[in-house]
């Protein structure tokens, strides 16, 4: 982490300006970031461990038109190589077994992530089909008086970055006070 090794191509991909980049994933978050980083980055390869993309239609497309991006499938990074930072990644090949090394400056590591919501299920609080806290724009959820913010929620539309964690927190903090106020005045108390 911090030597050519990121979870974030929105977040990192500025480092990589004119560099050769991975990015590791076969779903809508690597196309995105793939997309992304061919836009900085001198060459940016896309190793995914299937033939198939999870990733909508368009964006794999649309992957395929840049000059700059090349598809490494039935691949799978099973080591990353360097001294101060990244060098070179030891891909294998999922079908054969090959392995071969990829010179790099950055790897990006973008197979998607499982939001920590197991500890809100039994309070009867909806997600979403991926396990995400369903909220509207108070960031309120299904269940009275219960707020949610941040990654683990449908908030920030999938852009998961710290900026609209801290923007979605905000307004939680500022609607769950008002919550608890009127709850307060509807029982009498101050």
């Amino acid at each position: 982490m911090g030597k050519g090794i990121s979870y974030c191509a929105t977040c990192d991909g500025f480092f990589f300006k004119n560099k050769i980049v991975a990015v590791v994933g076969g779903g809508d978050s690597a196309l995105d970031a793939v997309l992304y980083l061919s836009n900085l980055a001198k060459k940016v390869y896309l190793i995914h461990r299937r033939e198939e993309f999870r990733a909508e239609d368009l964006k794999v497309e649309e992957a395929k038109k840049k000059d700059n991006v090349e598809f490494l499938l039935n691949k799978v990074v099973v080591e990353a190589k360097g001294s101060e930072k990244l060098e070179k990644i030891v891909i294998e090949d999922t079908k054969t077994g090959e392995r071969r090394e990829l010179e790099v400056d950055g790897l990006f590591i973008e197979i998607g992530s499982v939001p920590s919501t197991a500890l809100i299920k039994p309070l009867g609080v909806e997600t979403d089909e991926a396990g995400f806290i369903k909220v509207n724009d108070k960031m309120e959820t299904n269940v009275e008086g219960i707020f949610a913010c941040g990654d683990i929620t449908t908030g920030s539309g999938g852009f998961r970055q710290i900026a609209t964690a801290v923007g979605e927190g905000a307004i939680a903090g500022h609607y769950s006070s008002i919550y608890v106020k009127r709850k307060k005045m509807a029982s009498g108390g101050s």
